[in-house]
């Protein structure tokens, strides 16, 4: 079964680790707002390599998060100019735990003349017979993820089934920088990923984020659902239905939708309506 779940959330590199990871331990700190503005200090090539976890209160700044010891040797001598207790740990779940900042995360400033707009408009001439023609406004929206268009938001993500796997249906809830996902019909083992958009294609990941691993696309918006494309490798692999209504999902699988309290129960609260906010992240 985890075979058919990561071929639908193919976006998603799950790969909890089962090998040690080695990072360096800037130190352990209460005051999230003063450990910020120590990390903004540092020169951009080392803060850009850097991650605040939260664990038991405490914030723990790590840096160069990776397999490999020997090639942290020569980040902590520059590291411990600025956080004088860095120090090289290895952990297996350190990733776990609840992601505060992401300095790793590059995002790309396009200048503005090249941005495109929320709303274009083309122009449609009319004639009349009285007068010039005039010109009639049509607006098309443009079809791409953003950071506000998800975060705060629920889903249903819908999986009709095929010869070789049953449906599926799963609800997946977008926080502000993590997503989780409740099996409604069907099974998985994972329940919690980070997610972030970048270049407004969305990456769901396990641990670290990169521009090179599995995303999704926004192919189309409809009235119930998000068209939505799969891709690994420069190829696409699926394509999938993100329904804003649950029981939407359910007439889309053949199945009785749910009413009254079965309905509460399977969403947990009552569908919020799907807001179109398109401003960037």
């Amino acid at each position: 079964m985890i075979k058919i779940i990561l071929l639908i959330l193919v976006t998603i590199n799950i790969s909890y680790a089962e090998r040690e990871h080695y990072f360096i331990k800037l130190g352990s700190f209460k005051n999230l707002n003063g450990l910020k503005h120590s990390i903004n200090r540092l020169p951009y090539n080392l803060r850009s390599h850097i991650i605040i976890v939260n664990r038991n209160s405490w914030y723990i700044p790590i840096a160069y998060y990776n397999f490999n010891r020997n090639y942290l040797y020569q980040y902590l001598p520059r590291l411990k100019l600025y956080f004088r207790d860095a120090h090289i740990k290895h952990s297996r779940y350190i990733m776990q735990y609840p992601i505060i900042k992401n300095y790793r995360i590059k995002r790309v400033h396009t200048p503005p003349v090249y941005r495109p707009k929320r709303v274009y408009y083309q122009e449609t001439i009319i004639p009349t017979l009285l007068t010039k023609p005039y010109v009639v406004k049509e607006s098309k929206k443009y079809n791409y993820f953003t950071k506000n268009m998800l975060s705060g938001k629920k889903f249903y993500l819908a999986y009709k089934a095929t010869k070789n796997s049953p449906n599926l249906l799963i609800k997946v809830t977008f926080n502000n920088h993590t997503v989780t996902y409740q099996p409604i019909i069907g099974d998985m083992t994972m329940n919690k990923a980070n997610y972030i958009i970048d270049k407004h294609r969305l990456y769901m990941f396990a641990d670290s984020f990169t521009e090179n691993g599995a995303y999704s696309k926004l192919e189309e918006r409809r009235e119930n659902y998000l068209v939505v494309s799969s891709w690994a490798n420069g190829k696409k692999l699926n394509t999938l239905r993100y329904y804003f209504n649950m029981n939407k999902a359910k007439e889309y699988l053949n199945i009785k939708p749910s009413t009254g309290l079965a309905n509460i129960l399977e969403e947990g609260k009552y569908d919020d309506s799907f807001l179109d906010n398109d401003d960037d992240y």
